[in-house]
């Protein structure tokens, strides 16, 4: 199965496997057609879709991993997306973040992740992010890409800030970025269970701020991890899905919280370009009995 990605030679690829419960390959291609891929291809045995535009392809990406029911994998594990040709984007952006304060500048270098602070999603989270995190808080980022949402939050003042990811280059990336805007971050491929245990450990039962810019699945995914990473009465951000996925995302994370006796309560739901994302805090775990 191979057709051209894009007829001119730009635009953007989502690169991803399939799983055993979604069929075969022929049917997840018949759905990229739906979802207007400009050219499909195998490559290396993955699928890799083209997509005229960073939008349209992270809209694609969503639509696949769309599993608003628990306790079965998505069906689909997006591996990678970014511009058709690419091997990294080595060009030091500045990006503006408003702030009550002002405006907030970092510069970012994205390389070989996501998180070059245009997209909706990242700029969701930054919105969260700013009004959110207070001065000596401790801040999570799950899924830190190029580092911008960590490194924000170390300018807001945050005390301690711990970055991770998955992808090792995301890591390096992360840290070189840090480097670059005069921050220290905690960079690691931890997960977010083993550095929610640790964060417990020293910090008093867990981070004050952590912020998730992910997709919907693996929200769903990570929803009881991210749960006992977040303190007693700490906040949690999170965007990276569409807005019908929206309501089930933050079911998931409500159900997560009740197992450990917790409630989760949004404090502000933010859109934009059809994303949504949530601020949402979570109370204290009961520990004593009822009179």
């Amino acid at each position: 199965m191979c057709t051209p990605l894009c007829s001119d030679g730009v635009g953007w690829q989502v690169r991803f496997s399939t799983g055993p419960s979604f069929g075969t390959d022929e049917l997840v291609a018949s759905r990229l057609w739906d979802l207007g891929t400009t050219g499909i291809a195998e490559i290396d045995g993955e699928l890799v879709a083209g997509f005229e535009s960073e939008h349209r392809a992270r809209l694609a990406a969503a639509a696949l991993t769309d599993r608003p029911a628990e306790g079965h994998h998505p069906p689909v594990v997006v591996r990678s997306i970014e511009p058709i040709g690419w091997s990294g984007d080595r060009r030091r952006r500045a990006v503006t973040v408003p702030t009550s304060d002002g405006d907030l500048t970092v510069f970012i270098t994205p390389g070989p992740t996501f998180g070059h602070g245009g997209h909706a999603t990242t700029r969701l989270a930054l919105r969260l992010l700013v009004a959110t995190v207070a001065p000596g808080a401790s801040v999570l980022d799950v899924g830190t890409g190029s580092g911008i949402l960590a490194i924000v939050a170390a300018k807001r003042g945050a005390a301690s800030v711990t970055a991770i990811d998955t992808d090792r280059r995301a890591i390096v990336t992360a840290l070189a970025n840090a480097t670059a805007n005069d921050v220290e971050l905690i960079c690691t491929t931890a997960t977010v269970a083993e550095t929610g245990r640790e964060s417990s450990a020293g910090l008093d039962g867990g981070f004050d701020v952590v912020v998730a810019n992910v997709l919907a699945a693996t929200h769903h995914h990570l929803a009881d991890d991210v749960a006992g990473a977040v303190a007693g009465n700490g906040s949690l951000l999170t965007t990276g899905y569409l807005g019908h996925q929206a309501a089930a995302v933050v079911a998931r994370y409500r159900a997560a919280f009740a197992r450990s006796g917790r409630e989760l309560s949004v404090v502000e739901a933010v859109s934009c370009d059809g994303w949504a994302g949530h601020h949402a805090r979570a109370s204290a775990p009961v520990t004593g009995g009822v009179d």
